[in-house]
C-alpha cells in the first residue's frame, strides 16, 4: 500500500464527507415530497454509498493525499453515484432535480473555494501544514449556506407551478450550470498562487451572488404567474356561479311579473263582470264577486320598497323563510332606480345576502332563526345592512374571504360577487360573524356615472 500521511488522510476524509452531505441534503430536502420510497430507504441508501466510496478511498489512499484531489475525487464520485441515484429514487421532478444538482455543485464549489483561499492566506500563519483552516471554514460555512440553500431551493419549487412538461424548467438548469463552468473556468479550480488567488475568491463570490440573484427572480416571476393562474381561476368560477344566480333571479322576476299581469288581468274582468251586474240587478253575483276582488287584494304581492326587481326578490326569500318559520324583518328604502346602481346588480346583491341568509339558518340545529335586512338612503349612499342568525361556525382564509360549506370550491362566492359589486360602485362591503349573528353591510355610492357602460 502506498505510503500517506495519517493526519492529512484523515483531514480529507472529514472534507469529503462534509461535501457530500452537504450536497445530498441540498439534492433531497427541497424536493422530498416526490420521493418514490420512504425517507428511511433513501437515507439507508444513500448511507450505503458513502460507505462504498469510503471503502474507495481507503483501498485508493493516494485519492486523499491532497485537498485537490481529494475534492476531484468526491466531485466524480457524487457525480458517478450519487446523482444518478437522486434521479432513481426522486420521481417526476427529473428538470427540477437537474436544477437543484447544479445547484449544489455550483454552491458546494463556493464553500470549497472560500474554505481553500482561507487556507492558502492564513493557514501557515495559524496552523501550518495541517489544513485545519479550511475545514474550519467549511465547518461555519455549512451551516450558514445549507439552510439557506434549502430555503431557496424550496421557496422555488413552492412557487413551482408543478407542470414538469413547461419548457421554462427544461432550460432554467443551465443557469447554475453555467455558474459553476464560469467558476472553474475563470481561475485555476484547485491550485492557488499570489497571482489568482484573488480572482479565484471573486469569482466564487460573484457567481453565487449571480446565482442567489437569479434564482429570486424566478421564484418571483413563477409566483406572479400562479397568483395570476389563481386570480384566473377565481374569476371564471365567480363569474360561472354570477351566471347561474342571475339565470334564479331572472326566473324569479319573470314568475314575479307573470303573475302580477295574471292579478291585473283577473282583477280587469272581476270589475268588468261586477259592473255589468250591478247595471242589472244581481245583487248575489255582485256579491261573490265583490269577494273575490277582496280575495285578489290579499293575494298581491308584497310591497317591500319602490324598486321592483328588488321588491321581488325580496318578497320570493321572504315568502321561503316564513314557510321554514325563520321570522323575517325587512325595511327597505330603495328609489326605482337608485343613481347609477343598476337594478340587475342592486337585485344580485339583495339577493346573495338573503340566499346566504336563508342557508345559514338552515343549517341551525337550535336556537331561533331570524333575518333583519334594512335598507338607507344616506346622501347618495345606499346602505344595505343585513343581520342573521347561525350556527357560529364560520372559518376564514389568509386572504380574508370565508370558506363556503356548500360549495366544492371551499370559497364563499356569493359573498366574494357582493364584495366585488360593491367594488364597482366605490363602495364597501363588511362581514362580520359576532357569536351566532353574522352581520353583513354594503355602501354603495349612487352619484357619477358607471365605468365601463
Amino acid at each position: 500500500m502506498t505510503v500517506y500521511d495519517p493526519q492529512g488522510f484523515y483531514l480529507f476524509g472529514i472534507n469529503v464527507l462534509l461535501n457530500i452531505l452537504f450536497g445530498l441534503t441540498l439534492q433531497y430536502y427541497p424536493l422530498r415530497r416526490f420521493l418514490r420510497v420512504r425517507p428511511r430507504t433513501a437515507v439507508l441508501l444513500n448511507a450505503g454509498l458513502i460507505v462504498l466510496c469510503a471503502g474507495i478511498f481507503f483501498v485508493f489512499p493516494p485519492l486523499l493525499s491532497s485537498a485537490g484531489v481529494s475534492q476531484i475525487a468526491a466531485t466524480v464520485m457524487y457525480i458517478a453515484l450519487f446523482i444518478p441515484l437522486a434521479f432513481c429514487l426522486l420521481k417526476g421532478c427529473a428538470p427540477q432535480n437537474l436544477f437543484a444538482s447544479t445547484y449544489v455543485w455550483c454552491l458546494s464549489l463556493f464553500v470549497l473555494g472560500v474554505g481553500n483561499w482561507l487556507e492558502f492566506r492564513f493557514g501557515d500563519l495559524l496552523l501550518p501544514g495541517t489544513g485545519a483552516v479550511a475545514l474550519l471554514a467549511r465547518l461555519i460555512l455549512i451551516p450558514i449556506f445549507l439552510p439557506l440553500g434549502v430555503r431557496t431551493l424550496e421557496k422555488m419549487f413552492k412557487a413551482w407551478s408543478g407542470n414538469e412538461s413547461n419548457p421554462f424548467w427544461r432550460v432554467v438548469w443551465l443557469i447554475p450550470a453555467a455558474m459553476f463552468a464560469i467558476t472553474m473556468l475563470s481561475a485555476n479550480a484547485w491550485t492557488l498562487t499570489d497571482a489568482n488567488s484573488i480572482i479565484f475568491l471573486l469569482t466564487r463570490i460573484l457567481s453565487v451572488s449571480a446565482l442567489m440573484t437569479c434564482v429570486a427572480m424566478m421564484t418571483g416571476i413563477m409566483s406572479r404567474e400562479r397568483e395570476m393562474a389563481t386570480a384566473r381561476m377565481r374569476e371564471e368560477m365567480l363569474d360561472t356561479v354570477t351566471r347561474a344566480q342571475d339565470k334564479s333571479h331572472v326566473k324569479i322576476l319573470s314568475e314575479w311579473e307573470a303573475a302580477t299581469v295574471a292579478r291585473q288581468d283577473a282583477r280587469t274582468a272581476v270589475e268588468k263582470i261586477l259592473n255589468h251586474t250591478r247595471a242589472d240587478g244581481h245583487a248575489e253575483i255582485s256579491c261573490l264577486l265583490l269577494e273575490r276582488m277582496e280575495g285578489l287584494e290579499l293575494t298581491a304581492p308584497l310591497r317591500l320598497c319602490e324598486n321592483e326587481a328588488v321588491n321581488a326578490l325580496a318578497a320570493h326569500y321572504s315568502v321561503i323563510a316564513c314557510e321554514e318559520g325563520i321570522e323575517v324583518s325587512c325595511r327597505l328604502d330603495i328609489p326605482k332606480q337608485a343613481g347609477r346602481v343598476r337594478n340587475v346588480d342592486l337585485s344580485r346583491i339583495v339577493g346573495n345576502m338573503l340566499e346566504n341568509a336563508v342557508e345559514a339558518c338552515r343549517r341551525m340545529d337550535r336556537g331561533a332563526r331570524s333575518i333583519r335586512l334594512k335598507s338607507m338612503l344616506r346622501d347618495d349612499m345606499l346602505v344595505l345592512v343585513m343581520d342573521n342568525s347561525f350556527d357560529g361556525n364560520v372559518e376564514e382564509l389568509p386572504d380574508g374571504r370565508y370558506v363556503s360549506r356548500k360549495r366544492e370550491s371551499g370559497v364563499a362566492t356569493g359573498l366574494s360577487s357582493i364584495q366585488a359589486l360593491a367594488d364597482r360602485y366605490d363602495g364597501t362591503a363588511l362581514f362580520e360573524p359576532e357569536g351566532r349573528v353574522f352581520k353583513t353591510s354594503v355602501r354603495l355610492d349612487m352619484s357619477g356615472f358607471l365605468s365601463g357602460t
